[in-house]
């Protein structure tokens, strides 16, 4: 809000919940589709969700962002600052999701792991603390 000049008020603290919902779609489709493949390796794993969500999503950041676009021609000035915020959380939560959480995943992206009986279990969001207080101890204590 800040960058485009636009005072928060109760129009926008309204939107607020929307917007969180928005923000969190794209980066949960993906960690859902990474989590549910039983493949043992992160960058294999990252190609199955790219590949299984990555069109919908894209397709969607081009919808939505497409249909709020006609809000820039409204006379209503609080219209044009929805279609403002809306087209900017999507592009910006499409680059958080495709950029920034692949990333991470494919860093620290938690894996199956076998049980007695050799069926896959999921690590839990949890076990991804784990694993990076893990990493960073021994990293740093290896100096």
């Amino acid at each position: 809000l800040f960058v485009f000049q636009i005072e928060f008020g109760p129009v926008e603290s309204l939107g607020v919940s929307i917007f969180v919902g928005l923000t969190a779609n794209y980066l949960l489709h993906i960690a859902h589709s990474y989590h549910n493949s039983n493949i043992k390796e992160r960058n294999v794993k990252i190609q199955r969700a790219v590949f299984i969500t990555g069109s919908p999503i894209l397709w969607s950041a081009i919808s939505t962002i497409g249909g709020s676009m006609f809000l820039f021609a409204c006379r209503t000035w609080l219209l044009t600052e929805l279609g403002i915020l809306i087209c900017t959380i999507i592009a910006l939560s499409l680059i958080f999701s495709v950029g920034f959480l692949l990333a991470l995943l494919a860093y620290v992206g938690p894996l199956p792991i076998l049980t007695d009986d050799n069926e896959h279990q999921h690590l839990h969001s949890c076990d991804l603390m784990v694993i990076i207080k893990s990493r960073f101890l021994r990293k740093h204590t290896l100096r």
